[in-house]
């Protein structure tokens, strides 16, 4: 089981400043690559957080974890995986992985697409 954090920071425009709202989401996936949904996670902070104008900014904490936003239709979710695969392959070779057999460059490298 691989661990992913997401940050979310919302900032909304008030009559006395900008103020701001932090929340971190634990997601827990169960392979190495994986495309997830986190509309509802990303719903729930801003209902949470009482602001009802602003702005969501959503990041990663860790550099293997990419975000993007499209269409959660099966067949592209698919295609993205392919497509990825395609440029970053799961195969042995890349320098970094000679730091540490068990490293994960095509992670590291299919974030930097997304």
């Amino acid at each position: 089981m691989v661990y992913a954090g997401l940050q979310i920071l919302m900032q909304a425009m008030l009559s006395r400043g900008v103020k701001a709202y932090t929340e971190t989401i634990n997601l827990n996936t169960r392979s190495r690559v994986e495309l997830n949904d986190v509309t509802g996670f990303v719903e729930r902070v801003v209902a949470a957080s009482g602001v009802k104008n602003g702005v969501v900014n959503v990041f990663s904490l860790h550099t293997t974890l990419g975000l993007y936003l499209n269409e959660n239709e099966p067949n592209l979710k698919q295609d993205v995986l392919e497509f990825l695969e395609r440029l970053a392959p799961q195969t042995p070779g890349y320098h970094h992985d000679t730091i540490d057999p068990t490293a994960n460059t095509f992670s590291h490298l299919r974030a930097l697409l997304l």
